[in-house]
């Protein structure tokens, strides 16, 4: 069966469909025989994800892509690709944005306060091993759980409240006591019931790729100071926070407006929530464990930043060398990407995965890598992301081994690479 790859692209509102060409004729398949079906060949017709407006489609006939070791040529076999784009129903639309909506403004978080709600441990990712720390588990302290604002809600509101023009806000997001509640009420009413003991509260706060916990909530675990590579960086240190158990590095510690804080990185650390009760007769409960893989923490930065400031261009540096290590174009979110491979790929015949940051990328060491990182560290239209370095080295793997599901002839372009992040 010839290969084909399907890109369903909601932002753009419209459906790529690659497919090998095994006939010269124009009108021979691979085409649309359906609103939601495509025949690839005269034995084989695929289902589309979702309806499109075939009136309107685009067919065009893919250049042959150079390859270091080209597949041959042979009567069932022919190296040209076809591609169909054609725009997504209307019904269909409708009902994608109902059920699945694609603004970046909507998506939502990895995790947020209420699918935490009432956790009752913190763990290493890597390991397994608890966090919390043996005092804060035996004083009882009250958990109070909030989601953070956008990391660019300043920006944001200054765009969107009207203001005299020569009036500018000055709000500084890290000021984190500003969005505590006002607890005057409660502490009168807790003055007149001087019966009842005040329980100690600790704060909680989550962001989009981040954990923000009251330093007494993980103070056993080690430390270590690291000094970063540049010395023009107005900061050049930060501290590290690493697993008890394996060492592995799990967040960092630093002040952020009057207190002192614990930011752990969602993507290395696990926390689980009680659930159901196993035996309603039995004093025992299900425990419900939430975490977040480095590529929904990525996309979730991705699209942050692109939902704010409208960019689409990143360059990731390690945290540490500061130096850039990928360039990543984000060109469709809450994509939906299907394809099928012919017998001589080396990855599975089929593989179908949805909800997807699409991206262009290259990494260090591509051919002029380090000419196109100069010019978009140049650029205002893009952005710079700093994560740590043996991150960057796991993203790179990830972005390699997400290509090797796109056909071959459809991996490569000038001077990047096609790749998918899951959200």
């Amino acid at each position: 069966m010839p290969a084909y790859y399907i890109e369903v692209l909601d932002n753009l509102q419209v459906v790529d469909i690659y497919a090998e060409s095994t006939s010269p004729d124009a009108n021979g398949a691979p085409r649309l025989v359906a609103e939601d079906r495509i025949q690839i060949d005269k034995d084989t017709t695929v289902k589309l994800p979702v309806a499109v407006n075939t009136r309107t489609a685009v067919r065009s006939q893919l250049p042959p892509t150079p390859t270091p070791t080209p597949r041959p040529v042979t009567k069932s076999t022919n190296p040209g690709w076809v591609r169909i784009r054609a725009p997504i129903a209307h019904a269909s639309r409708k009902e994608r944005l109902e059920t699945t909506p694609q603004l970046i403004t909507v998506i939502q978080r990895p995790v947020t306060s209420s699918t935490i709600k009432g956790f009752n441990e913190i763990c290493c990712q890597a390991c397994g091993a608890r966090l919390l720390s043996d005092t804060f588990k035996s004083r009882g302290h009250e958990l109070s759980i909030r989601d953070l604002p956008s990391a660019y809600w300043g920006e944001l509101v200054d765009c969107w409240v009207c203001h005299p023009e020569e009036d500018s806000l000055n709000v500084n997001a890290d000021l984190l006591f500003s969005f505590e509640p006002d607890k005057c009420e409660s502490q009168q009413q807790q003055r007149q019931s001087s019966d009842e003991q005040s329980v100690p509260t600790v704060d909680v706060w989550v962001g989009d790729i981040y954990v923000l916990v009251s330093a007494s909530l993980c103070e056993d675990l080690p430390t270590r100071l690291v000094h970063i590579d540049a010395k023009e960086r107005f900061v050049n240190a930060y501290t590290e926070l690493h697993c008890n158990s394996c060492n592995q590095v799990v967040g960092e510690t630093g002040c952020m407006g009057r207190r002192r804080v614990n930011k752990l990185y969602l993507h290395r650390v696990r926390i689980d929530t009680p659930g159901e009760r196993v035996d309603p007769t039995a004093d025992k409960h299900t425990s419900t464990a939430t975490s977040v893989s480095l590529s929904q923490v990525c996309c979730s930065e991705f699209l942050g930043h692109s939902g704010a400031h409208a960019v689409y261009k990143f360059v990731v540096e390690g945290r540490k060398s500061c130096k850039p290590a990928m360039l990543i174009h984000v060109v469709g979110w809450n994509a939906e990407l299907q394809a099928a491979s012919g017998t001589d790929y080396s990855v599975a015949d089929i593989s179908s995965f949805s909800r997807c940051v699409k991206v262009l990328y290259t990494k260090f060491g591509d051919s002029n890598f380090d000419d196109m990182a100069s010019q978009w560290l140049a650029d205002d239209a893009a952005e710079l992301i700093s994560l740590l370095d043996e991150d960057c080295i796991s993203l790179v793997e990830i972005l390699d081994r997400n290509m090797l599901l796109i056909p071959p002839q459809l991996r490569a372009m000038p001077n990047m690479k096609r790749s998918f992040l899951h959200m």
